[in-house]
């Protein structure tokens, strides 16, 4: 029997039609999807390629939002969404935002890091207590950058690598974290790969098998924005008799 990830986008369909999973009209509409599907947004064969499993494409309105300043830029950003007044409120967020002390919205973004964790049953706290004699030791953990950085050579070669180590512990388990600097990628499948690497040799030194060595999506480095905006900015009536009934207050409260 051919299995599912092998079957053209078009048995794939029948298939699900024929287990139930889809009615008559589902598998119509997506079949003459794809008879009708454009190559302007995605090529068949590369949504193929893309994802495991494929039986169509999914496509959403694009518009812009008009004149958002951001550190002294102006800028005009796309936005694919299917709810209305999404964009027009964000124009006027940009509008709003224009009057503001600093004129723009002031954003920061540091150093971009991805971290691996490597995680370990840990009831009594005595991994805890051992990694963070690994931690104290500068040898151990220029050891363990090494390992994570030899397990994925190109990185390094592009300037970026793994750069700290740190233990934590928590509800009976002991992690060590490790930040990667993955350049301009995202770089999960790099880290995932250096947590593994890093894995093994703390394995070897402890003894113990760790439970989990994959990245985390608790980021320690925070993108910021903000905006200080005049009361004044936010009445959407006559200026002085907004003024008289503090309509501007009312409304900083609410968002504030």
């Amino acid at each position: 029997m051919t299995a599912f990830r092998e079957l053209s986008v078009e048995n794939r369909i029948k298939t699900l039609k024929d287990e139930g999973c889809l009615n008559e009209t589902e598998a119509a509409l997506l079949i003459q999807q794809l008879a009708e599907s454009s190559n302007a947004t995605i090529p068949a064969d590369i949504a193929n390629h893309m994802i495991e499993h494929q039986i169509g494409k999914y496509t959403l309105p694009v518009g812009v939002v008009r004149g958002l300043i951001v550190n002294d830029e102006v800028r005009d950003v796309l936005v694919a969404t299917e709810e209305p007044s999404v964009i027009a409120a964000a124009c006027n967020g940009a509008r709003i935002a224009a009057t503001s002390i600093e004129g723009c919205i002031v954003a920061n973004s540091p150093q971009y890091v991805t971290t691996a964790q490597i995680v370990f049953e840990d009831l009594d706290s005595s991994v805890a207590a051992r990694l963070s004699e690994i931690a104290k030791n500068r040898e151990k953990i220029e050891e363990l950058l090494r390992v994570a950085n030899e397990s994925h050579p190109s990185m390094m070669k592009r300037g970026g690598g793994a750069r700290e180590c740190r233990v934590s512990a928590l509800h009976g388990f002991a992690k060590l974290e490790i930040d990667v600097d993955t350049c301009d990628a995202m770089g999960a499948n790099t880290v995932n790969t250096m947590g593994e690497a890093v894995k093994a040799q703390l394995e070897s030194w402890l003894g113990v098998q760790a439970l989990v060595a994959i990245l985390t999506n608790t980021s320690r480095v925070a993108t910021t924005a903000e905006v200080r905006i005049p009361v004044e900015a936010l009445v959407s009536r006559r200026l002085e008799e907004a003024k008289r009934e503090g309509e501007g207050k009312r409304l900083a409260r609410r968002i504030a």
